[in-house]
């Protein structure tokens, strides 16, 4: 349903409002609300040039799980995701909603990548920085986090991703797998300064070996299923 335009304050619905309304919608687009993890609520701001940074809707998405692991999401609304999300106007109505529920059949079990295998790929580059809101410069960033001295990580949290880790599905081919990865949340040290930088990683031997190009057998790890 197409929005009218800016909300005030008054006119947007609180957060147990969003919560209560999502969870109950739930149940009649088939999911058990039960299940559901905590959901992730966001602002959507409306992108009409008269009423920029205004806001035009809130709304709340709940990832998809698999044992656990929720489906990672660079946005907060959950766009590209497996998951469902709802978003609201003035007054709680409806606007739009998305429901992505694949049919998930297990394919293998493969051991974690090592300490140093996640390390080595750091090293080559074989990582994804994740943009910071709203930069404006993505790729001198990128330039600069080369030039760091030292990388500490102070968390690491696992995820799952449509396809296979640093690639793109093309012509619009639905993805076939759905591949852990991790996401370090990190301080690049320059020495005089800091800043901090959020990364995506291989976290399977076949991803680690298939982005160092190795052809040897996969070095020993622990069973798959993340922990």
């Amino acid at each position: 349903m197409a929005h009218s335009g800016p909300i005030s304050e008054k006119e947007s619905p609180n957060n147990n409002t969003l919560v209560e309304s999502a969870l109950k919608h739930a149940v009649q687009l088939g999911l058990d609300p039960a299940r559901l993890p905590p959901g992730k609520i966001y602002t959507r701001w409306c992108d009409d040039d008269q009423a920029a940074h205004q806001v035009c809707g809130r709304g709340i998405f709940f990832a998809r799980r698999l044992d656990g692991v929720s489906f990672f999401s660079a946005a907060d609304d959950g766009e590209g995701a497996e998951g469902f999300s709802m978003d609201f106007g003035e007054h709680g109505k409806i606007q739009a909603f998305s429901v992505r529920w694949s049919a998930l059949v297990r394919y293998k079990n493969e051991p974690t990548a090592s300490l140093n295998e996640i390390t080595r790929c750091l090293r080559a580059h074989k990582t994804l920085v994740l943009p910071s809101p709203d930069e404006e410069n993505y790729f001198a960033r990128l330039k600069n986090l080369a030039n760091a001295n030292k990388l500490t990580i102070n968390k690491i949290t696992p995820y799952y991703g449509e396809g296979v880790f640093g690639e793109v599905p093309t012509n619009d081919v639905p993805a076939q797998f759905a591949t852990p990865f991790a996401e370090l949340e990190a301080v690049a040290d320059f020495g005089n300064s800091n800043t901090p930088v959020r990364l995506l990683v291989p976290i399977i031997v076949s991803e680690a070996n298939r982005l160092l190009k190795l052809n040897g057998a996969a070095s020993a790890g622990r069973e798959a299923g993340l922990e």
